[in-house]
């Protein structure tokens, strides 16, 4: 087992893993599970790959694929 730092976009407390990302899960508890920061989005099927959104407000961050205000599609555009 590897630690990888913690990538632009992303919220991770210590002990999180890429599982947890993937699944929005933590064995250790809930608030073990990383997260994308406000003003960033990632999609459902590709967490991993973080797009800084072009307006702030329409990405509160959270699980991957959030957008505010029932948004949907990718960061740059509607979302």
């Amino acid at each position: 087992l590897a630690c990888v730092p913690c990538g632009e976009g992303m919220v991770c407390p210590f002990g999180s893993t890429v599982r947890g990302l993937l699944h929005s899960t933590s064995d250790v508890g809930e608030k073990y599970v990383p997260m994308i920061a406000e003003g960033y989005y990632s999609h459902v099927k590709n967490p991993t790959s973080i797009f800084k959104c072009t307006e702030k407000k329409r990405c509160p961050g959270g699980r991957p694929g959030s957008c505010s205000g029932g948004l949907a599609g990718a960061p740059r555009a509607e979302c």
